[in-house]
């Protein structure tokens, strides 16, 4: 199963899923409307009803978006300084973890695109695994802080998403030099960005989860 968390900011993506019949699943980090929070950590409030600070770096209205949609204090205090430490992240997982295992969902790691891997059993279902892994990414704080983990240090100035990613297609060769962010944009809304060519092979997808190439390791 594939099973999508949202991305702070204005747009809201749709959730999508991917179910597998063995009772595996991932959960990416790609956006979808907010639930209601369930198996929470015990510190949650209602969202929308914060005092938000003022935040101004790049990232600023996506840390204001995310702070007024959080539910907890952890929430709140690791997205108050504007910044999300590793050692924050960490938390958040442990709280994804323990929330699944509440449910008794095994929670098997993040991937190299920004999803997490589950197990369920068989009599519990595909559409309830879905449910209650989507109800865990909001209490756990993954559809806020953890997705702004993962936006802001593959991207640390929010520099234009289209843009970026053309130059990244350019460099790795996937597409021709004077493909622009123009171009993938028209192929994102027609869904034939480079993985769907034969010369695109794995570019969009190393691109997408590091298109600045800042965590992969220089050669």
């Amino acid at each position: 199963m594939r099973h999508s968390a949202r991305v702070v900011g204005l747009a809201l993506v749709v959730l999508s899923s991917l179910v597998s019949l063995s009772g595996c699943a991932t959960l990416s980090m790609l956006a979808a409307s907010r639930g209601s929070a369930e198996g929470g950590q015990g510190d949650s409030a209602e969202s929308g009803k914060n005092d938000v600070p003022t935040f101004t770096g790049p990232w600023a209205e996506e840390f204001s978006y995310s702070y007024d949609e959080a539910t907890t204090d952890f929430e709140r205090k690791a997205l108050s300084d504007e910044k999300i430490s590793e050692a924050e992240f960490a938390e958040t997982e442990h709280r994804l973890k323990a929330c699944l295992g509440a449910h008794g969902i095994t929670f098997s790691g993040f991937t190299s695109d920004e999803s997490f891997e589950f197990n369920f059993s068989s009599d519990m279902g595909s559409d309830r695994a879905d449910e209650l892994a989507d109800k865990c990414s909001v209490s756990s704080g993954l559809d806020t802080v953890g997705s702004l983990f993962f936006q802001v240090r593959k991207n640390p100035q929010n520099l234009d998403w289209a843009t970026i990613m053309a130059a990244c297609l350019v460099k790795k060769k996937a597409v021709p030099p004077e493909y622009s962010a123009s171009d993938y944009l028209r192929d994102e809304q027609k869904n034939d960005l480079p993985p769907t060519r034969p010369t695109g092979n794995t570019a969009l997808d190393d691109c997408s989860a590091d298109p600045l190439g800042l965590l992969t390791p220089s050669k």
